[in-house]
């Protein structure tokens, strides 16, 4: 299952959002996949094999990633079968019905800034970027057909968010 790096507190345990440079500097960059724009990919028909593509490259570099897509989805999807196990597997998350899942995706990114972590819309939407909120950074994505599977690039490139923990993680005086 994917992680929100949701941490659970005791009950009456206390709680504060204060954070040392060193703990968050630690946080492990947190992307969070558009699903449903990675799905069209451009071409207007939506492929599950796009966002298991762009899945794999995440996992691949060890970043976390939580994906939501919206409802409409699961009509329109080459393989909705497929895709109802990805959500029921909780490796996908499905906005509710007449919600759009770019809501979503912001409010959780804002949630998880305000907590210290870095974190990334990877879409090929615009976001709102001056609604009064902090701006999460975005990254674009091309699918590439090559073979049998789509070849996935970023922009920026992926490496370069892990570039930024790591020098996080030297500032917080690791390795």
């Amino acid at each position: 299952m994917r992680s929100a790096g949701l941490v659970q507190h005791p009950p009456g345990a206390r709680v504060t959002s204060t954070h040392c440079e060193s703990d968050i500097a630690q946080r492990p960059p947190l992307v969070l996949v558009d699903g449903s724009n990675a799905a069209y990919g451009g071409d207007g028909c939506p492929k599950l094999s796009r966002i298991l593509a762009i899945h794999e490259e995440l996992d691949s570099l060890g970043l976390r990633s939580i994906t939501i897509v919206d409802a409409s989805l699961r009509h329109r999807i080459d393989d909705p079968v497929a895709l109802e196990k990805e959500i029921r597997a909780e490796r996908i998350f499905q906005a509710p019905a007449g919600r759009q899942a770019d809501e979503f995706l912001l409010q959780l990114g804002r949630k998880r800034q305000h907590d210290g972590y870095p974190v990334f819309i990877l879409t090929n939407d615009r976001f709102p970027e001056s609604d009064g909120g902090q701006v999460i950074p975005r990254i674009a994505f091309l699918l590439v057909p090559m073979d049998d599977s789509p070849l996935v690039v970023f922009s920026p490139p992926l490496e370069s968010i892990l570039a930024i923990s790591r020098v996080g993680s030297v500032a917080a005086g690791e390795p």
